[in-house]
């Protein structure tokens, strides 16, 4: 990754979501000393409405900061599809960006989507190796005893598998934020 960047921007659905991207950015930004001060998380706040639907109200509010005050920023937004498709979510934020009056994104702007098919639980649990797929719900089949603690582990793994020649992932939806992520090196 770049050295360009001064911060990171997370802009998450749910804690866990988020500290597995900060993971990811520390891992991939650990040779250039990049540290927790330069990232910062946007958090959906709990247990307050829909958090799908405050990501969305929040990312036009996030891309226009990035454009117009902080170049030096790459954002990286998390929501989960649940059970529609990724391309679905992809095409939320492309109208919510559109219907603020910003134009799309463009392929060289430093935003990536990490959007996992059903929730960030099915990409933990196979990045630690469980059989899954993105239509059984891992969250509530609960196959991890302790989803939190495989974060770090999980982070560093999703990081080896964003390297130029790395085996990409058989799960599309994180085989999708692979791609997105890599955005960030451009």
């Amino acid at each position: 990754m770049s050295n360009r960047f001064a911060q990171i921007v997370i802009l998450a659905e749910d804690e866990r979501s988020a500290n597995l991207l900060r993971r990811y950015v520390l891992r991939a930004f650990e040779k250039l000393k990049f540290d927790n001060r330069r990232i910062r998380q946007v958090l959906s706040p709990s247990a307050q409405g829909d958090a799908k639907q405050w990501v969305l109200l929040q990312y036009p509010l996030e891309v226009k900061v990035l454009r117009n005050k902080h170049s030096k920023t790459g954002l990286i937004a998390h929501l989960d599809a649940d059970t529609e498709s990724i391309d679905k979510r992809t095409t939320q934020l492309a109208d919510v960006l559109r219907s603020s009056g910003q134009d799309e994104r463009a392929p060289d702007e430093w935003i990536g989507h990490a959007i996992p098919r059903r929730n960030t639980e099915t990409w933990l649990c196979f990045l630690m190796g469980l059989t899954v797929d993105e239509e059984q719900d891992c969250k509530r089949g609960r196959q991890l005893p302790d989803f939190d603690s495989v974060v770090q582990p999980a982070a560093a793994k999703l990081f080896e598998l964003t390297r130029a020649n790395a085996t990409p992932p058989s799960l599309p939806s994180l085989a999708a934020a692979i791609f997105e992520l890599r955005r960030l090196e451009t």
